[in-house]
């Protein structure tokens, strides 16, 4: 485990080094291999363990809506324990379409939103920015 976060300290130490362009989202959604094979106009939902009551609790119920769809993906991040969300949510814990970023890799492109859950789809092979589920 060292072992890799020395890798990658030494990368991004390297990017900085060299004055390369660091796109904090791309990296934070590049960890997340269950995405490589997400279709085109699919959406991934990004959920953070805290923040708009409201509306975390909209895309929670559409999280379970959407156990196991193929076009709708969702990232629970940000979670404070890891023990209350599988007792809260088992059937998402284990679906094939959910991620529980445990180790919070993914950040948000704007820290002002990230009490938002956020969308972004699928088109022709890049995620794009959709919209933040807000109120």
């Amino acid at each position: 485990m060292m072992k890799i976060i020395s890798i990658f300290i030494c990368i991004h130490i390297g990017m900085i080094i060299s004055g390369c362009k660091y796109d904090k989202f791309n990296d934070s959604l590049s960890r997340f291999k269950e995405l490589n094979d997400v279709g085109e106009n699919s959406k991934i939902y990004i959920i953070p363990g805290s923040g708009c009551t409201g509306c975390i609790s909209s895309a929670e119920e559409l999280a379970l809506k959407n156990i196991n769809s193929d076009s709708n993906y969702f990232i629970f991040t940000e979670i404070r324990s890891l023990k209350r969300f599988k007792n809260k949510f088992p059937q998402l814990y284990i679906a094939k379409n959910v991620i529980v970023d445990s180790l919070n890799y993914f950040k948000y492109p704007n820290d002002q939103y990230r009490i938002y859950p956020i969308v972004y789809k699928m088109v022709s092979k890049n995620l794009e920015f959709f919209q933040y589920l807000k109120p």
